[in-house]
């Protein structure tokens, strides 16, 4: 298949008979897979599709707005504000805001390194069926 972007012809080869498991966005206008199922669909439909992605947030400087933060977030920034304010007007350290900003740096920094990680019981063998067996059950050894 040939695509032309801004007078340059790409040259895409690709499978019609599996599932797509890449794609890429090009010119934040094209979604290119690298195959589709054609005995499915010819084309894509949005009821069939699911997307991940990044959005970043937008920042406004206002008195009413409200950043995008996570439950956990929100003391850890009330706190640095404390801290920096008190500092700015005083002249001196606010400690306890200071400490428990350092106690919720601690606590964020924590949860973000078990984050993603498989739990003990993820680690444990699978002694069951493998999934999608037509030959009936299949023990692992």
């Amino acid at each position: 298949m040939n695509l032309t972007i801004d007078s340059e012809v790409f040259l895409f080869r690709y499978r019609n008979d599996i599932q797509p498991t890449y794609a890429t966005v090009l010119s934040n206008y094209y979604v290119v897979f690298d195959s589709y199922d054609a005995s499915l669909d010819s084309t894509l439909e949005a009821s069939k599709t699911e997307c991940y992605g990044f959005r970043a947030p937008t920042w406004t400087m206002g008195d009413t707005f409200i950043p995008e933060l996570d439950d956990q977030q929100f003391p850890l920034l009330l706190n640095e504000a404390k801290s920096l304010a008190f500092f700015e007007l005083k002249q001196t350290p606010h400690t306890k805001a200071e400490q428990e900003a350092r106690r919720q740096w601690t606590s964020l920094q924590r949860d973000k390194s078990v984050d993603d990680k498989p739990s003990s019981f993820d680690a444990l063998p699978n002694f069951g069926r493998r999934p999608n067996s037509s030959r009936g059950p299949v023990f692992i050894w």
